[in-house]
């Protein structure tokens, strides 16, 4: 490992490290700090961003869009006229939220660089989408085979 890359991933561990006692301090339980920052390290790793402040921000900032204020668990709904939407969901609800805006036609494109669903609908048209959870470890290549014969698509990056 060269100097620039222990010092690339010191900077890495230093911010994960203190992105989690942000997210402590927000009222995040312990093992969802854990799951999360496991989460945000593996992504780091797989994009091969050198930088976490740059890829997410400054940590306290992100440590907020993390964390749903108390009591919220759902976005609220963005009205009728609205076509493009982003929006956020934890690892508990998501699944749930998906199916529920899926049925309302959003349409989900990618999953941004703060972990915000970027979701569509056709307002005049809008489309019914139903979602599941697969697990990608290493590329998607191989994901969208194995989803494609029962017409389902893969979506979020």
């Amino acid at each position: 490992m060269s100097t620039a890359d222990a010092d690339d991933r010191h900077r890495q561990d230093g911010y994960l490290l203190e992105l989690a006692e942000r997210l402590r301090a927000h009222g995040l339980p312990d093992d969802r700090v854990e799951a999360t920052v496991m989460d945000l390290g593996a992504h780091l790793a797989e994009c091969g961003a050198g930088d976490a402040e740059a890829e997410f921000g400054p940590a306290e900032e992100f440590a907020r869009q993390l964390v749903p204020d108390t009591g919220v668990r759902a976005p609220a709904d963005p009205g009728d006229r609205v076509e493009t939407w982003r929006w956020t969901a934890d690892a508990y609800v998501d699944e749930a939220l998906l199916n529920r805006f899926g049925d309302e036609g959003w349409e989900v494109q990618r999953v941004d660089a703060v972990g915000r669903f970027v979701s569509h609908r056709d307002v005049a048209q809008p489309q019914r989408w139903e979602y599941r959870r697969e697990l990608v470890t290493r590329g998607r290549a191989d994901v969208d085979l194995r989803l494609a014969p029962d017409g389902w698509e893969a979506c979020g990056d």
